[in-house]
């Protein structure tokens, strides 16, 4: 299964597989910013932990109800 995460209104995309390997970023170019690489670095970690977030809550979704 992959998950994708877009930020920054689509600047930033990740997609990643179930095993949580990333498998394609994509950055548009007016996002890069040499004066602000902080702000590209802000949106690589928000979308792939993002990814991360949505790959944790299928697998627990896919968990059976062990009646907790």
């Amino acid at each position: 299964t992959e998950y994708t995460s877009s930020v920054g209104g689509g600047m930033v995309e990740v997609t990643m597989l179930g095993n949580k390997t990333v498998k394609s970023v994509r950055i548009k170019p007016e996002v890069v910013d040499p004066e602000d690489v902080e702000m590209l670095e802000d949106l690589m970690v928000s979308a792939v932990n993002d990814c991360i977030s949505k790959i944790n809550a299928d697998e627990q979704s896919k968990l059976p109800n062990l009646g907790m």
